[in-house]
Order: C-alpha cells, then sequence, then structure tokens
C-alpha cells in the first residue's frame, strides 16, 4: 500500500437511532471490532491505518488493535453532522498523507477484497 494513502473509520458512540452501536454485541463482535479486522485483513499497513473518534470507550477498544486514533472533537461528533466538522482529522493527520480511504463501520458485510480492490483502483487512477 502507498505510504500516501491513509485509512480512517469514523466511530462514535451518539447516534440518534442506535446508542454505542460501534461496541454493542452484534455477531458475537461489535460493528467496530468487524470494521477494523476488515480492513487489517485488506492487508492495510498499521501506520496507514486510523479511527477518528471523540469517545474514550471507542479509544480503548482500538488498543485491542494497536490502530492509531485522531481524537475528533465533541463537536465532531454530534447532531446535525457538519461535514466540515467531521472531517476535522484531513489537515492534522501526518503531512506525508495525501489521499484518503473512508471505510464505513456500519457495513459489516463489506469484504476485505473489496477494500484491497478499491483501494487499488483508487491508486491507479492517480
Amino acid at each position: 500500500m502507498n505510504k500516501d494513502i491513509a485509512v480512517i473509520i469514523q466511530a462514535r458512540s451518539k447516534s440518534e437511532r442506535v446508542q454505542n452501536k460501534m461496541l454493542r454485541e452484534f455477531a458475537d463482535s461489535s460493528l467496530l471490532d468487524i470494521a477494523i479486522l476488515k480492513v487489517f485483513a485488506a492487508h492495510v499497513s498499521p501506520e496507514n491505518f486510523y479511527v477518528a473518534t471523540a469517545d474514550d470507550d471507542i479509544v480503548e477498544r482500538t488498543k485491542i488493535y494497536g490502530v492509531n486514533v485522531f481524537m475528533r472533537s465533541k463537536k465532531s461528533a454530534q447532531e446535525p453532522i457538519v461535514l466540515q466538522d467531521a472531517l476535522e482529522w484531513h489537515n492534522k493527520l501526518p503531512k506525508r498523507f495525501k489521499r484518503y480511504v473512508l471505510v464505513n463501520a456500519c457495513n459489516p458485510l463489506l469484504e476485505p477484497k473489496t477494500i484491497e480492490l478499491f483501494i487499488q483502483k483508487f491508486k491507479n487512477s492517480l
């Protein structure tokens, strides 16, 4: 994987419809755990992988996997979501990252191969 591509999962516990859905029990795991494992299964190196969150519980969970964490502001994780706030990490990650791939943790059926193919096509389109 290119060193200039960051893969990011944005995760928050304050969803309006399902509180704490990222860490809630789902299929003997959680949505966040499933997403993290799928990103790693897509051969994304740990130095290119971040979880962006404003929640301490999510930070604690990411420690199990050794994933980098970008601490979002509380404002960026509150409804209504404003795009500029939600993407506040964009200018705060290491400058070596020129491109970003967002993986939605709310899609537990996303296959690692799909992530891999997307990143490959993304690189080839540059």
